[in-house]
This record gives structure tokens, sequence and C-alpha cells, in this order.
């Protein structure tokens, strides 16, 4: 656990849901010292909520970008099999074109594609993730995507485990509908708020997530910036940890959540996949 966890009066501001607008919630549960909240649209996010100016000192200054913490090397093995669902989706869209990925970390989902054919760029916080990054591709723009300006769009915008640290969710997703070309692809994963284990993952503040999406309430935030064609996607294999038994029995909920969806449509898996349409 992080000493930057302990977050003072001084460190949060109170926000009303970015779906609905609403400023009633009700209070899920409280993880550490911050408060998780339901509002009646469904969405459920951390209220009131770290300030940027905290955020960016833990994401700069906690173990979070420590390439040899257990958690950064967890995270990164987890990535992996998402990694392979979303280039699966993508190279099933379109055979080449120009890729962002947003938060693209050391640029591992980057990897996975063909220079010849894609043209690769990404955006990335941390200076050491990005010193990274730029081995596999030189168009690494440093900062929050919201304030970086771009000077071209994109075919294909990725954001992977990404959207749930972000304060304000749906500019992001409004920012990445402008950046698509006409008929472009956005792919983007998070946390699944309807897993059947998530109980106990709000409890990690470690992860410093902020919002709490699950299949409908992404769907209406996709819908609400105007995306079309919004499909749900699941990966067979579960993501990875250190602990082999946790792995093992995220293994085998995540095998009994695929066989769910595809015979059900029930969506009860660790992760949502998603893509949508310009």
């Amino acid at each position: 656990m992080s000493e930057f966890v302990i977050i003072k009066p001084k460190d949060v501001q109170k926000i009303n849901c970015p779906l609905c607008g609403s400023n009633k919630h009700k209070m899920v549960r409280t993880n550490h010292n911050l408060r998780i909240v339901k509002c009646s649209c469904g969405l459920c996010f951390v209220n009131p909520q770290p300030t940027k100016k905290f955020l960016f000192k833990w994401y700069n200054e906690s173990f979070y970008y420590n390439p040899t913490s257990e958690e950064n090397i967890t995270r990164n093995n987890r990535g992996n099999e998402v990694h392979k669902e979303v280039v699966k989706i993508i190279t099933s869209f379109k055979r080449g074109g120009k890729i962002l990925d947003i938060g693209c970390g050391p640029g591992a989902l980057l990897t996975y594609f063909d220079k010849k054919r894609y043209s690769l760029a990404g955006t990335e916080y941390s200076d050491l993730e990005i010193s990274k990054a730029k081995k596999i591709t030189r168009d690494i723009f440093k900062g929050d995507y919201l304030e970086i300006t771009l000077h071209k769009k994109f075919d294909i915008i990725t954001m992977v485990e990404v959207l749930e640290h972000t304060q304000k969710p749906l500019d992001y997703l409004k920012k990445i509908y402008t950046n698509l070309n006409v008929d472009g692809l956005a792919v983007i994963t998070v946390p699944n708020n309807d897993w059947m284990l998530m109980k106990g993952y709000m409890n990690d503040l470690t992860t410093m997530h902020l919002f709490y999406f699950n299949k409908k309430t992404m769907t209406e935030s996709l819908r609400k910036i105007g995306f079309r064609d919004i499909r749900f996607h699941i990966n067979v294999k579960a993501n990875y940890y250190e602990n082999w038994y946790k792995t093992l029995v995220i293994q085998v909920n995540q095998l009994f959540s695929f066989i769910l969806f595809r015979l059900t449509g029930l969506y009860k898996g660790s992760g949502i996949i998603v893509s949508a349409r310009k």
C-alpha cells in the first residue's frame, strides 16, 4: 500500500454524476477514506474525488510506475490477455491504418502491430514509461490526453484500463470521438462493476479507480457521445496475477462468465472490452 493513499480533506472535491448530472447518490461502501457512491442512473464512482494535483503526485511518486514493484509487474502481466483480445478486434476491423493508444504506458499494446501496416502513436504521463514507449514509436505525446492538441485524426483509438482512472470519463470519450476519422473504431477496456468478485476488488485502493462501469453504463456513456455499432467482447482466458491461487479462482470465474455471455448475453466477466464506431 502506498503512503500516498492517505488523502486529506483538501485533496478531494465533490462532483455530480458525469453521466446524468445528478447530485443525489447512495453510498455503496467506503474504500479506506474514500466513499464509493451509486447514482440513480447506475454509475458508481468515488465521491468526493481526489483532486488533479493529488492524482498527479500519486501517479508520479507512488509505486504505480515502479517497474520492480509487485503491483506493477502483476498489472503488466494481467494486460497480456486483454491486449490479445483488443488486437483481435482491431485486426478484424482494419488491416492497417493510424492507431492512437491513450495511456500507452511502456507501449505494450503497440508492440503487437506490424509497423508496415499501422502508423502507431500513444499518449502517456510518465517520463519513465515514455522512454520505453519511444523505442516502439517516436509518436508518443506526453501529458493528459484531454490537454494534448493532436493535429491529425486516427482510424483506431484504444484506451486499455485507463478510463476508470480519469476524473472526466465522458470528456475523454468525447475527445476520442472527435479525434477519430469517420467510421473510425474506438476500443476501450475497463473493470466490470458487475463482476461477481468486484466487491473485494473495490476495496483495493492501490488501483486508484475513480469510476466503476458495467455494460449498461458503458453503453449509455458511448451513446451519449454519439458512438454507434457498440459491441461487447469477452476473453476466455483470465488476467494473470503473481498469486497462483488468485489466478486460478479468477480463471474459473472468467471461463464461467465467457460461457454465460455466449449463452445468455449476461456480462459478468472481470473486465469490459467494448468497441464502438464513429
